[in-house]
């Protein structure tokens, strides 16, 4: 029974010694280490995000004249390959929505408006080439830039029940739109988007696509197409044909990026296929996620995925995969890289 009391009362000692030191009762010159600081909050409303040091670090900034807490920023690109001239999609958070073409010359600080829009989706942009030259999807719309995105012209109207979804050129002349669903014509041009000419669109097992990306330098005239239930098709002819490539997967696949041959489609449940021969054939490799990814984009130092919640790096050509942030609550839509540094698009709301 003695021992007891004796081992009690040693307990009893040592505790209240551990506390005097922990808050400073009675030993000076005591550090107490803290528990690491929790990830930041989510963000409301549009999100920017930029980094210097390839994802380690990222600064958030707001953008001026886009406002209400479910404004959003869907698409980001740069017409001249530098991030000092940087073109964003927007939708601002108010009802009945408004859609801008925004842009800025200093790597994200500062925003101005280029074009607004009421009503009518902006789907997707990209550019042409290096002289300051892109296209916009606005519903059944095409407009054009030719001076880096601050000035604007509507090139060609289509009418079509699901609207313009994709677009990317192979060069200055080439160029591919996809439509939003199956039954509807794709177009593509062969002058730099002064016309655009309708051809047939992708197979209707192939439901609907979401993402077009042209395979690379050694080829103006071939294409890949993702979309709905795991399906990727190939053209080698400018999308009057297509044909049906290997696919892993039956999830719904929602962006590619080539750096030629090597090509990346990224898809719902962390979904990451990876294909070195131009995209006909394509295997799964390991993300370590289950969120949906939505964006790739690949260069050459390297390849980063970004989607709900969560910013992916690779730098072995997209064979692995680490997190480099992960907050819940933020949803990134669109990304642009040039080596160590970037910036990543989105929105605190779906």
């Amino acid at each position: 029974m003695k021992k007891n009391i004796m081992k009690k009362k040693t307990f009893i000692l040592t505790a209240i010694l551990i506390t005097s030191i922990i808050f400073g009762g009675g030993c000076e010159n005591q550090t107490v280490t803290l528990p690491p600081d929790p990830p930041p909050p989510a963000i409301t409303g549009a999100i920017i995000l930029t980094t210097s040091n390839t994802g380690t670090h990222w600064q958030s900034h707001t953008i001026q004249g886009l406002t209400g807490n479910y404004a959003s920023v869907s698409r980001i690109t740069s017409f001249v390959y530098d991030l000092n001239s940087l073109c964003i999609l927007a939708t601002d958070g108010n009802y009945p929505n408004t859609g801008y073409i925004m842009n800025s010359g200093d790597a994200g600080e500062n925003w101005t408006t280029a074009v607004t829009t009421d009503g009518d989706y902006m789907y997707d942009m990209t550019k042409t080439g290096t002289d300051g030259k892109g296209f916009c999807l606005q519903g059944g719309l095409i407009k054009m830039t030719t001076d880096n995105g601050s000035n604007w012209s509507d090139v060609q109207s289509i009418i079509m029940s699901s609207g313009l979804r994709t677009i990317d050129f192979s060069d200055v002349l080439r160029g591919m739109i996809i439509s939003g669903v199956y039954y509807e014509s794709n177009y593509i041009t062969t002058n730099g988007g002064s016309n655009w000419t309708p051809v047939p669109p992708v197979p209707d097992s192939a439901g609907n696509s979401n993402a077009v990306k042209f395979t690379g330098s050694f080829s103006h005239t071939e294409a890949v197409v993702c979309g709905s239930n795991g399906k990727i098709y190939r053209t080698s002819d400018m999308g009057y044909t297509w044909s049906e490539s290997s696919s892993p997967t039956t999830e719904q696949l929602n962006g590619i990026g080539f750096y030629d041959p090597v090509g990346i489609i990224v898809g719902n449940n962390g979904t990451i296929l990876r294909t070195s021969d131009g995209g006909y054939f394509w295997e799964a490799v390991p993300s370590g996620v289950t969120n949906i990814l939505r964006k790739v984009f690949v260069e050459s130092s390297y390849y980063w995925a970004v989607g709900d919640g969560v910013i992916l790096k690779s730098s072995d050509q997209g064979q692995t995969w680490t997190v480099v942030r992960s907050v819940q609550g933020e949803y990134y839509k669109d990304l642009y890289f040039s080596k160590d540094a970037g910036i990543v698009v989105g929105s605190g709301h779906y």
